[in-house]
């Protein structure tokens, strides 16, 4: 797989989102997610250039440690055109004084959370990319107009930085994983549901997913998986070639929703050197983050 020196996002359209999940060697898990909503000036047309309107911005951040949850805040940040700036030809975006931003097209990024603007919460971290990037095909789903992008900038990386709880620095270091997606509608409203995981094992980095789109959208299942050490790729599947599986549905402790045990995904191979990828839900769970709801609001 080549590997993509630049990316840029030219349709900024009617959502655009950043999310960054980091670990750190003292057991504290982060995480991150920059979504701009841009309102359309016009109803939306087929091929049309959407997003012009007003923007707004939302912060999610989650924080936890030793299966404790330290910080769940989900909040919009800016409504004036001056407070929320979101490039269209590289990773910027910038809510008042927090931002998400590339300093070295895809292998470097810097993620500023503002703590006076998230209750005493928030972190000033560096991630640097140690694997190849990953986009699966064109990382495009169009359907009847409504289109939605996927793109993982960094699948595995390293993080050094500093995290604030309650007021309080510490300093950090870790692993980290960033990706984006983007469109003109929300995702839900195209897909029903969908599983995503990553882990970073063994010196591996590793992305799956498993995307089910809604009955008007076709109905299919798209699963997607992704193995990679360092610059050399060692699995990138997806669709016919792949099947994911999961396992008996038990309620989820926060939220009551059936949730798979574990979900194993295996390369369909005529030999025997196919792939198996598995996730044991059965293994303690860090923290449960359920999503808000504030995509319809």
């Amino acid at each position: 797989m080549k590997d993509q020196t630049e990316f840029k996002q030219t349709r900024i359209s009617g959502r655009s989102a950043a999310w960054f999940v980091g670990s750190t060697r003292t057991d504290l898990n982060l995480r991150a997610g920059r979504t701009a909503y841009a309102v359309p000036a016009s109803k939306v047309e087929s091929g049309s250039e959407e997003g012009d309107g007003p923007k707004t911005g939302l912060i999610d951040l989650n924080i936890a440690k030793d299966g404790k949850k330290l910080c769940d805040l989900h909040k919009r940040i800016g409504n004036l055109a001056s407070e929320i700036v979101v490039a269209k030809d590289q990773c910027y975006l910038q809510y008042r004084k927090s931002y998400f931003c590339s300093v070295n097209g895809l292998n470097e990024y810097h993620i500023f959370v503002d703590p006076d603007e998230m209750e005493g919460f928030g972190f000033d971290v560096a991630i640097k990319r140690s694997t190849l990037s990953y986009c699966p095909g064109s990382g495009r789903w169009d359907v009847d107009g409504r289109h939605f992008s996927w793109f993982v900038a960094v699948p595995g990386g390293q993080l050094t930085g500093e995290v604030t709880v309650n007021g309080t620095k510490t300093k950090v270091e870790g692993n980290a994983y960033y990706d984006h997606n983007w469109g003109n509608f929300l995702m839900e409203m195209i897909l029903d549901n969908w599983l995503w995981g990553r882990a970073d094992v063994g010196g591996l980095s590793i992305v799956l997913a498993s995307a089910r789109f809604c009955q008007d959208c076709g109905g299919r299942e798209v699963p997607l998986l992704f193995v990679v050490r360092g610059n050399e790729v060692l699995v990138d599947v997806s669709d016919d070639r792949l099947v994911c599986l999961e396992g008996v549905k038990i309620a989820q402790p926060d939220t009551g929703k059936p949730t798979s045990s574990d979900c194993i995904y295996l390369v369909k191979s005529a030999g025997d050197n196919h792939a198996q990828v598995r996730f044991d839900g059965q293994q303690k769970v860090i923290a449960s983050f359920p999503y808000p709801t504030t995509s319809q609001e």
